[in-house]
């Protein structure tokens, strides 16, 4: 994974470096990265990061599959069966 698709999050902002090495040092053990950026004036942020967790592909049982999904034509049939069950009622004489 390259430096561009990588969203670090600033857990800290210190005014001083050494307190900041002391924090990167426990830090390191938690998360995958840490580095520390230098700002302006003297400001010191410690950033870290974790890659994103991978979500986990699951393949659908041919049960799960039948559920959702018709046979080709179904949705035909289905559809020409409302029409015969839903006329419309109409006043007066029918012929």
């Amino acid at each position: 994974m390259t430096d561009q698709n990588k969203v670090w999050k600033t857990v800290a902002t210190l005014n001083n470096y050494d307190s900041a090495v002391v924090l990167k040092a426990k830090l390191v053990e938690e998360y995958t990265l840490v580095k520390i950026k230098r700002g302006y004036p003297d400001i010191y942020r410690i950033k870290v990061w974790d890659p994103p967790v991978e979500k986990s592909t699951s393949k659908e049982t041919p049960a799960t599959l039948k559920k959702g999904k018709f046979k080709k034509g179904q949705n035909n049939r289905r559809k020409e069966k409302n029409v015969q069950n839903n006329k419309k009622v109409h006043s007066g004489p029918q012929g």
